[in-house]
């Protein structure tokens, strides 16, 4: 009988041992579990601020270019007209979505230096405002300002290499 009896102690304990690997085991599955999650929250996370950047950099680069396409119609349209006063310019653009839209604001002023002709030496400033923005948050634009000065004399010179 103490044979049988030390038979069924040895069951009990290695039932109590295998159901405390098998919460072991349930801790540890349950730990890489959130581990797995954690990091895969956190590369998204990075991957969307990564997205959100990249479209702000574009959106910033392309407001620049949009500035100084709109420096190059002033200039156009002072050396037809040298009256010119600016305009407000929206370009036919259509940016990565269709809510994308862009405007420009051109301004120019004419000064004149009183010691010479006003046909010799007008200056005129311009200022170029550009902005991309998404048609349904305009309040989130991203703009770039361009100043220039130029002369009248400039503007009559034809520019060569182009």
């Amino acid at each position: 009988m103490r044979h049988s009896i030390s038979s069924g102690s040895t069951r009990r304990l290695s039932t109590r041992r295998m159901s405390t690997r098998r919460g072991a085991v349930l801790i540890c599955v349950l730990g890489c579990i959130a581990t797995i999650l954690v990091v895969g929250a956190m590369a998204a996370q990075f991957a969307l601020r990564a997205r959100i950047e990249a479209r702000t950099q574009r959106s910033w680069l392309q407001a620049q270019l949009f500035a100084e396409a709109g420096v190059l119609r002033a200039v156009d349209q002072l050396r037809s007209n040298s009256e010119y006063t600016g305009e407000a310019w929206t370009p036919d653009f259509q940016g990565t979505s269709q809510f994308e839209s862009a405007s420009i604001a051109i301004e120019v002023r004419s000064e004149l230096d009183g010691e010479q002709s006003p046909e010799t030496n007008q200056k005129f400033k311009i200022q170029v405002v550009a902005k991309i923005f998404n048609k349904n948050v305009p309040e989130r634009a991203v703009q770039s300002t361009l100043s220039l000065q130029i002369n009248q004399s400039q503007l009559s010179k034809k520019e060569t290499g182009s």
